[in-house]
């Protein structure tokens, strides 16, 4: 009998490439995000301010927050916003969007559609306003998925307020305020006080390209950070994790200090080069003697892997 020919078999359904979320923490409120979208502009105030994150074509994600007192009517503030996207901004759709426990709304304007949404944080008394940019349909998992991430720590009831971006993770005690962010190609430094003027000062670096810059020690590089030359020095390394860590600590002659510290200073500073991405991380405080309990009591904590936590 002549063999009979198999049906060919149909195609294998193309796997879905699962999309990889990194964590970013500031002032508190916590969000997973795909790891192309980065945090381009940002806001300094903890009471009301705005981020906004992009991936490589456009703006993807604005997240706004003010603190509020009572549980606002969502309803009436979506229904009021809607009316302004129709009638004031342009728009030429704004439908009912809502989408786990946020109120929301899906705009059209010039043929891109964004997602509006709202929701309140009772223990914080934070309103967020979540709004997702589109070039054509909006991703409805992701913006599930995403929404479902976002939290919003009290703040006033932790020892520790959490920051997580542009690189770094830490750990600072909540009694220290953001004073100074730069987020550059390559490097970044934030800076945090404590009181005004401030009497203690932590400033965390993460710095790449070492090659092309890096001509001496960590330890070199830690002490021509300091603001000026120490007047008394120490300094040790250890291992952790494959990681290198040096360490200096002393203290600073009068009339220096980073920022609007002018007495004499106690510092530690801590520095080290991860293997996995190889690049410098640097944690340093500075305070005057009598505030230099603070570290004691509370320390700080940056992590540069999975693998590494360094503590002030």
């Amino acid at each position: 009998m002549p063999s009979r020919k198999q049906p060919p078999k149909p195609p294998r359904p193309k796997a879905l490439t699962p999309i990889v979320l990194n964590s970013w923490v500031w002032h508190n409120i916590s969000v997973d995000l795909p790891e192309d979208w980065e945090m381009l502009q940002f806001a300094n105030d903890a009471e009301q301010g705005r981020i906004a994150f992009a991936d490589r074509s456009d703006f993807r994600l604005e997240l706004s927050w003010r603190r509020v007192g009572n549980r606002p009517d969502l309803e009436r503030m979506r229904s009021d916003y809607a009316s302004r996207l129709l009638n004031e901004m342009d728009h030429s759709e704004a439908n009912i969007a809502d989408m786990l426990d946020w109120s929301g709304l899906k705009s059209v304007k010039n043929g891109k559609v964004s997602t509006r949404l709202l929701n309140h944080f009772g223990e914080s008394r934070m309103l967020i306003e979540a709004v997702f940019r589109w070039n054509d349909a909006p991703d409805l998992s992701l913006e599930e998925q995403i929404l479902s991430s976002l939290m919003v720590d009290d703040g006033d009831a932790s020892a520790f307020q959490a920051w997580r971006c542009f690189g770094l993770d830490l750990s600072v005690p909540s009694a220290f305020t953001l004073s100074d962010v730069q987020a550059l190609p390559a490097s970044t430094v934030m800076e945090f006080g404590y009181k005004k003027p401030d009497k203690a000062t932590i400033r965390a670096e993460r710095r790449g390209l070492l090659k092309f810059w890096l001509k001496g020690s960590v330890i070199e590089w830690l002490v021509r950070q300091l603001p000026r030359k120490p007047k008394t020095l120490e300094s040790t390394q250890y291992s952790e994790a494959g990681h290198d860590i040096f360490r200096i600590k002393g203290t600073l002659p009068y009339g220096s200090g980073w920022g609007s510290l002018f007495m004499r200073q106690k510092f530690e500073s801590v520095g080290w080069i991860c293997p996995e991405d190889k690049r410098l991380y640097t944690l340093g405080a500075l305070s005057r003697p009598s505030h230099a309990s603070l570290f004691e009591k509370q320390s700080v904590q940056l992590s540069c892997c999975a693998h590494c936590v360094v503590s002030l």
